[in-house]
This record gives structure tokens, sequence and C-alpha cells, in this order.
């Protein structure tokens, strides 16, 4: 989760070089890289020096010390002598090593390559941190604006090397809600009537005879909900003076795609359709679910990351069905279809190997047969040099090469092995693509069961035991209610039989 500051030098930037490759907070200077720059900062300054009064076409020193206090005070007037970036990580994400190499990849990507930035990496804080002095002109004369541009830019470029170096990245920033911070706390609670409504209707769309915004106001109106439907589709509890056009509970609830999910249900898996599944397809499923809420309603945090988008839909509900059709019920029998797949090809990738070096060494040996058999049929004939010769055929003559039959023994062999090459090497790309396929599966299950199962199972056994109290205080408190009314019945009839009593009056 790299964090990206920017600071403009007005004044002194021979104080800023000397800081950065401070010895005592960059391991004496290992990490202290120059780009188009010198890395002793003496030298550095100079580099920096010549660069900009070059192009601006003014001094780069340091302001007399009497001047000082004042150009401090309007140092907004002054010009940006050199830029002060930080990049700090979060700490024991990463070493001082790579820390140093993210620098450097980075500076490259958002200066160029010809503009000077000498880079530092400190670690004398708790977490570790790049700082890069910024060259204002580049050799070409142009000039870097510190800007909430490039700043973007900056943390864009930075984000996307942390996702290549698996590092975490800030998430994105909040978008705006269509409800007021009450009802976000409501909302975070569990307790928010919107939220009622939002359950109500995601189990109304999945149910068969929805099959239009009639039948779900229909299905609203019975279950006590008043319903009117102009420009928008509006939803009051029963009991309460107002309600909430359906817009307003987040994306998925606007009348539009109210009606897409009406006739896309099939897309969209039910709570009754979680319960259908059991083991890992059962917890699975419910993630699912739990996904799809979290995209219709703009749900936060619950995943990892800010929200899910339809691309993850899609790949959980792909999952999803893999899992099912191959009848995954655990994750020890999902990592044995993973490593099945895997045994299979390398069976398959090994077996091809041996056939191509047996085809290899029996066509070898199919080439030199004629050879061979001039020299072994002359025999007694053979001169010294030819029976030298004869010796490099040691390998046909251990075959027995020379017997009837065995030429054609062996081409019936080339025959066999080069079919049954031609057959694993048809086989070698379906079991490659199976074994990706397995593979990209099970990472995609590694990844939703990292980012999110743990979460989702541990919340809803949280809300299970918080329904599970519910009923119990519920229980309770009508066990009591009903002490208390047997209670008043048995003083009611000890009052009744005192008043029907008396002992009359002398």
């Amino acid at each position: 989760m790299p964090i990206i500051k920017v600071k403009a030098i007005h004044f002194e930037p021979i104080r800023l070089l000397n800081y950065i490759t401070n010895g005592e907070k960059t391991e004496e200077m290992q990490f202290v890289t120059g780009i188009n720059c010198h890395e002793d900062p003496d030298i550095a300054y100079d580099d920096f020096r010549d660069v900009y009064e070059r192009y601006a076409h003014e001094p780069f020193n340091k302001k007399p010390p009497h001047e000082q206090e004042k150009a401090e005070k309007g140092k907004d007037h002054e010009p940006v002598l050199i830029f002060h970036y930080i990049q700090s990580f979060v700490p024991g994400e990463v070493t001082v090593e790579l820390a140093h190499k993210i620098g450097i990849e980075w500076a490259r990507r958002v200066f160029g390559d010809d503009r000077a930035v000498l880079v530092s990496t400190h670690d004398d804080k708790e977490h570790i941190h790049n700082h890069f002095a910024v060259s204002v002109f580049d050799s070409r004369g142009k000039r870097w604006y510190g800007n909430k541009k490039t700043l973007k830019k900056a943390r864009d470029i930075s984000d996307k090397l942390a996702k290549k170096y698996g590092l975490s990245v800030l998430p994105e920033g909040k978008e705006k809600k269509n409800y007021n911070y009450a009802e976000w706390i409501a909302r975070k609670s569990g307790t928010s009537w919107k939220v009622k409504i939002a359950e109500e209707l995601d189990r109304i769309v999945c149910t068969e005879n929805v099959n239009s915004i009639s039948d779900l106001m229909r299905e609203l109106s019975q279950k006590g909900y008043s319903v009117s439907y102009g420009k928008y589709l509006s939803i009051r509890p029963k009991g309460m003076k107002r309600g909430v056009r359906s817009y307003r509970l987040g994306d998925g609830y606007s009348v539009d795609v109210l009606l897409y999910r009406i006739e896309h249900k099939d897309r969209e898996i039910s709570v009754a359709e979680v319960e259908s599944y059991t083991g890992l397809q059962r917890d699975y499923a419910m993630c699912m679910r739990e996904m799809q809420i979290a995209f219709y309603r703009h749900t936060e945090e619950i995943y990892g990351y800010k929200k899910a988008t339809y691309a993850d839909l899609l790949r959980t509900s792909q999952l999803l069905c893999y899992i099912s059709e191959q009848k995954i019920t655990s994750e020890d029998m999902f990592k044995e279809v993973v490593n099945n797949a895997d045994e299979k090809y390398r069976q398959a990738e090994q077996r091809k190997k041996e056939l191509e070096e047996k085809i290899i060494f029996e066509r070898s040996m199919l080439e030199q047969y004629p050879a061979f058999m001039d020299l072994w049929n002359k025999k007694d004939d053979r001169t010294p040099e030819e029976t030298e010769e004869l010796e490099k055929y040691r390998v046909l003559m251990d075959y027995g090469m020379f017997k009837e039959g065995k030429l054609q023994e062996h081409r019936l062999k080339v025959k066999k092995f080069e079919k049954e090459l031609s057959v694993i090497e048809k086989e070698l790309p379906a079991l490659k693509g199976e074994r990706a396929t397995v593979a990209d599966n099970y990472k995609q299950y590694l990844s939703i069961t990292e980012n999110s199962f743990s979460k989702i199972l541990e919340r809803k056994r949280q809300e299970q035991e918080a329904r599970e109290r519910e009923e119990q205080r519920s229980l309770e408190e009508k066990l009591r209610m009903e002490e208390y009314q047997r209670e008043q019945y048995r003083r009611a009839q000890q009052n009744q039989r005192r008043d029907t009593w008396s002992p009359g009056v002398r």
C-alpha cells in the first residue's frame, strides 16, 4: 500500500539532497541511485543546478540569510527549484532492497529517462520509504509540474507496481452514497429498514412467479408494504410514515436493474438454491450470494476490497458451476483434482518425450542399416579398416539387426511409436487446457477464500449466534410473561375466594 506525497522545494535544494543521502538513514549510502545525476549530493547539486539554470535563466542557489525569513513567508511566489517526492510502504511489507528497486522503476516510469532524479531508500523509521529529488527540467527543457494531475499519475503508477510485486494497494475513494450517515450506521449494524427492503427485493426477484415489476409490486403488497410506481418505484414499510425510492437502496434496485434481474434470474443465485448445496459447494454458493448483494448494494469491505464487480460475479458463478459439476465437496478434494490434472499432463509430456527419443533412436538404426549390412556381409573379406568401421555400428550388432526379420521388426516399432506419439500430441493440448482450467479455478477459489470466505462465514456465524441469542431472549421473555400471568391469575383467584367468603357483620 505505497503512499505518495510531494513537496515543492523553493529554497536551499542542497539541504534536501544532503538529507535524503544521509548515511544514517540509508545504510551508509547502499541504497542511493542517481538517474541522470551523481549519487554524491554535492555533485548531484551541480547536475541539478546546470539543467535548471540552462532553461530557467535564473540562479539555482539559496537565498541570502537576511532574505530568508522574508522569502519563506512568500515562498508560493518563489520559483520551484526541485521537487521532493516520498513513497512510503506498509511496515513489514517490503525489504529495503525491494523498496529501492520499486522506487527506481517508479521514478523512470513517472519522470522518464531524460530527467535527473536522485533516489534514496530510508529504513530509519517503522515503515521503509523512498525519497526522490526530482529536477524541474529534463535534458530537453521540458518542465515538470507538481500538480494534482501529475500526483494522480504518480500514485496510479505506484499502485500498478505494488500489484506487480504483490503488495497491498490503497482502496479507491469512497463513492457517493444515496443515504445519509445515520442510515450508513444503521446499514453497518444490520438494523436499517432500508436493508430489510433490499433483502425482501433480493428474495422476490428470484421467485418463479415474479416475471415483471407488477408481479414484484404484488408480492411486496402481500407482505405488507405500500408500493407506488410512477417515475420511480417507491416502497413504504407497514407502520412507517415515509418510504424510499428503490434506486436509493443501491445500484441493483433501480427499476431498470430490477427488471433485468427478474428477466435473468437464472444468473442470480437465490437463498433456496444456496441451501440446496452441501459442504464446500454450499459455502461457496453462500459466498457468491453475498458477493451479489455487495455488488447490488455497494456493500464495502466484505471481500477485502471496495466492492464486487460484475467480472467478480461472473468468475464466482463459473467456479460454482465447476465445483458442482466436478462434485467437489471439500478443499482436500479440490486439491486432489488439481494434482491429478497436473499429474496427467506431466505423465503425457514425459511419455511424449520418451516416444520422441525412441523414434529418433529407431530411425537412426534404420538409416545406418544399409551401411552396416554391407560391412557385415563381407565377413571374412573385411579389411582391417572395414573391421574398425564396423565397430561404429556396435549398437546395431547388440540389437541383432543382422538377423532375418529384425529390419521389419524395427520398422514396425517406429510406426507403433509414431502412432502413439500422434495420439499423445492430440491429447496434450486438452490435458494442458484441463490443467490450466483446474489451476485457474483453484486460484480463484483461493483468492475468494483468502479475501472473503473467512469474513463471510464469520459474519454468518455471528448473525446465527445473534439470532439464537434473540430467540433465547424471546423464549425467556415469553416464559417470564407466562409465569407472570400465572402468578396474576393465582392472585386473582385468591382474591376472588377471599371476597366470596365473608364472616358477616355484628
